[in-house]
């Protein structure tokens, strides 16, 4: 193993020293060879588990979409008309919506205008409709850690009516407000 590091200073460019202040921290590392070894296995670890967290967000993701697709909800169920909210009050229609509901929308908006710009520069489509599994396939994982907030939670909403469709099998609860928030948790601890 080699004791030191060739081109110590294209590294340095390359990599900020704040970055790599995380790693000498939560390695304990002796030497720079230590720390940029502990970072390139940082890399390869991250590398390994990448396919795994993106085919975990897909499954997710399309969970959700099915299950709220084939509710009442129907297609495009992210609209502002469709998509309701706890603290939503029909008195006052035009208050701002919760942080959640504000970033789901601007997600599927972003989303929307993505699928467009890339269809126009593809094929040359002037003002090309976006299809709904293309709105999906193009939204942040965000907007599925956002829709498990407990603002989609209660009576005539989203949750608890689909939550048992989107995650089957046995859980360490019965209770619907417990596996929303232990679900969420599981995914905002995910490392990303």
């Amino acid at each position: 193993m080699p004791h030191t590091i060739s081109y110590k200073e294209i590294i340095e460019d390359f990599i900020t020293e704040e970055r790599l202040r995380s790693y000498k921290v939560t390695f304990k590392t002796q030497s720079d060879i230590e720390l940029l070894g502990a970072y390139l296995w940082n890399t390869h670890v991250c590398s390994a588990i990448y396919p795994l967290l993106s085919a975990t967000e897909v499954a997710l993701r399309n969970a959700i979409d099915s299950a709220l697709t084939s509710s009442d909800l129907g297609y495009f169920w992210w609209k502002k008309n469709k998509l309701h909210f706890k603290s939503f009050d029909p008195e006052q229609p035009d208050k701002n919506p919760p942080f959640e509901v504000e970033a789901i929308r601007k997600n599927f908006s972003k989303a929307t205008k993505q699928v467009q710009q890339d269809k126009k520069k593809r094929y040359n489509i002037a003002n090309p409709t976006p299809m709904h599994q293309e709105i999906i396939a193009k939204t942040e994982f965000s907007t599925w850690e956002y829709i498990l907030s407990k603002e989609f939670m209660g009576p005539g909403l989203i949750w608890p009516t689909h939550l048992g469709t989107v995650f089957k099998g046995e859980w360490n609860t019965t209770k619907t407000k417990e596996l929303l928030i232990n679900t969420k948790d599981l995914l905002t601890s995910s490392p990303r």
